[in-house]
């Protein structure tokens, strides 16, 4: 998932273990709308990570910070 498809996160896009991916946030414009047409998608999580999810919003957060280290590991 790209950063701003986590970012826009919502209650509703959670579904066991998954993600429906609807929107995206940018730090540059209000506009959520996803990149492509097929962006909009399902992604499929494990059950310990959609505990995680469900059970408290700032591990949207948590998610991002270490999607963003494993993605750039010499910063």
């Amino acid at each position: 998932m790209r950063r701003g498809e986590l970012l826009a996160i919502r209650p509703e896009s959670l579904f066991e273990y998954g993600i429906r991916v609807r929107h995206s946030i940018s730090p540059t414009s209000d506009d959520t709308s996803l990149k492509t047409q097929n962006a909009k998608r399902d992604v499929s999580i494990n059950k310990e990570v959609y505990d995680l999810i469900s059970k408290s919003p700032l591990m949207k957060m948590a998610i991002f910070l270490v999607l963003e280290a494993l993605n750039n590991p010499n910063n």
